[in-house]
């Protein structure tokens, strides 16, 4: 049996949980947002208890905050936090490139190319709201080819520790994502998985520097 908005009742909050957490990364609930037990449960057509749940899941991975006398409200993302996030991804995901060789298909990088495309056209029509889930399907076509799942695991944990409508926020950051993307891409062709990954690790770490908090 299916609750509104496709919510399994056998797995009601970790559903629950995955649609908060994404609406969180996606900016749909912005830093400081009131989290209310009542209006969730009422939009999902649940108890509170799932919704509960969901929320002290959330706020372990620090994506939400249980303030007293306030209740649950989406946490604010602080500099030294993003950056530590940023530097630890730069390492990994650069070696997660590097591990791709020899196992990323000409179907991946054909994927790749067209992921590409269609950001580009979401930059022209100023589409940017699309970018994210774009950009989160470029990156990990190239990092599934990668035999370790534990590094997987680690870079998709440390994906859902940073914002991912904010990077993409402008214009401006989203063509200079592009061009990291194109010259990857360029190398990945040529076989050099090695300046690949330390293309993925400058692409990374100049994040930051592009970053558009809301």
């Amino acid at each position: 049996m299916k609750a509104a908005f496709g919510i399994v009742k056998q797995q009601v909050h970790e559903q629950v949980y995955e649609s908060i957490k994404n609406a969180i990364l996606n900016g749909e609930l912005k830093p400081g947002t009131k989290l209310t037990q009542d209006e969730l449960a009422a939009k999902y057509q649940i108890s509170r208890m799932p919704i509960r749940d969901a929320l002290r899941i959330l706020a372990n991975e620090k994506l939400v905050e249980n303030i007293p006398n306030r209740g649950f409200t989406v946490s604010h993302y602080k500099d030294d936090e993003l950056q530590d996030t940023l530097f630890l991804r730069s390492i990994l995901e650069r070696e997660a490139v590097k591990l791709a060789a020899g196992r990323l298909t000409d179907d991946d990088i054909e994927s790749m190319e067209d992921l590409m495309e269609r950001m580009d056209g979401c930059i022209r029509r100023n589409r940017l709201g699309r970018l994210p889930r774009l950009n989160s399907e470029f990156h990990f076509t190239l990092y599934n080819a990668s035999p370790s799942r534990q590094l997987l695991e680690f870079v998709g944990k440390l994906w859902d520790r940073f914002p991912r409508y904010a990077m993409l926020a402008t214009r401006e950051s989203a063509l200079v994502s592009q061009k990291h993307h194109a010259r990857i891409l360029e190398s990945l062709k040529k076989g050099d998985y090695a300046k690949a990954g330390s293309i993925m690790e400058e692409h990374i770490l100049t994040t930051y520097t592009n970053y558009t908090p809301r």
